[in-house]
């Protein structure tokens, strides 16, 4: 539900959502390539590029699953958006479920909330990971700084176009 959000948008016309249904195909066949040359990448490239042992398994088998969720996820989507661009009921259906303002309103607050316990859960384990472990420390350090940078960005592009 999370990556539909994300890929639908906000059209305001029932064109403009077919139009942007039409635009993400080409997205999601660059998508099934990226998840085919991340499973070759777990069968060819990791074992040469990380040590014998329980970490080079567990780094294939995670890259090999990771490939194939987003083979499989779009080419599901692929599908979904073909099917709905042939069938004009079922497009008028989702348009509406779309630009519903009750739907939009719950992402928004999803998101909102979502951002907010994670900034929260990242300055928790930032504290006690400073006192434990300096790798996690720069990490969730790093995350927090990147996340408080990309909020700024967004609300200066964001006050500046709406």
């Amino acid at each position: 539900m999370l990556m539909q959000h994300i890929l639908d948008g906000s059209p305001a016309t029932q064109e403009a959502y077919c139009a942007r249904l039409r635009a993400l195909r080409p997205l999601l066949v660059v998508l099934k390539i990226l998840g085919a040359a991340t499973v070759l990448f777990a069968l060819l490239g990791v074992p040469h590029l990380v040590p014998e042992g329980r970490s080079a398994s567990f780094f294939a088998g995670f890259y090999t699953g990771t490939g194939c969720f987003v083979m499989v996820f779009s080419a599901v989507m692929f599908i979904r958006i073909s099917r709905i661009l042939r069938d004009d009921a079922a497009l008028r259906r989702q348009f509406t479920q779309c630009t519903d303002e009750r739907n939009r309103c719950i992402h928004q607050k999803a998101m909102q909330s979502a951002a907010v316990v994670l900034f929260v859960l990242l300055y928790i384990v930032l504290l006690a990971a400073g006192l434990f472990a300096p790798i996690l420390f720069l990490f969730c350090l790093a995350g927090l700084l990147v996340f408080g940078a990309l909020y700024l960005i967004f609300h200066l592009y964001y006050s500046h176009t709406l």
